[in-house]
């Protein structure tokens, strides 16, 4: 493999999803063991969204839910659709957001 390479290679959907799945149990203790400050970076996106009043919001790659919950939860009348490609990350976020009518959540690929 050459320098850059990788990077213009995506990976198939069935390594992206397997990925996902063995992480999708503790994705939510990991991310935060990983990325520090990773809930203020959350508030920081769900503050930039709502400067803007949007009525509706898409979160691509939506994992657990974690950014779809503080999203609807701050912004009111905010409705919000998901997107994710884990068939087990959907599962942790759909637990999580079952309760919130204004969350759509969708299992699609958004590189096919």
């Amino acid at each position: 493999m050459g320098c850059g390479r990788a990077l213009l290679e995506a990976p198939s959907v069935a390594s992206m999803e397997a990925y996902y799945s063995e992480l999708s149990e503790d994705y939510d203790v990991k991310i935060r063991q990983l990325v520090p400050g990773y809930d203020q970076m959350v508030g920081c996106v769900v503050d930039a969204v709502g400067s803007n009043g949007p009525s509706a919001v898409l979160d691509i790659g939506m994992g657990t839910g974690t950014l779809a919950q503080r999203v609807v939860e701050t912004l009111g009348r905010t409705a919000l659709t998901g997107v994710e490609t884990s068939v087990d990350m959907l599962a942790v976020a759909e637990g999580r957001l079952a309760s919130e009518p204004r969350i759509r959540v969708v299992r699609a690929n958004i590189l096919e």
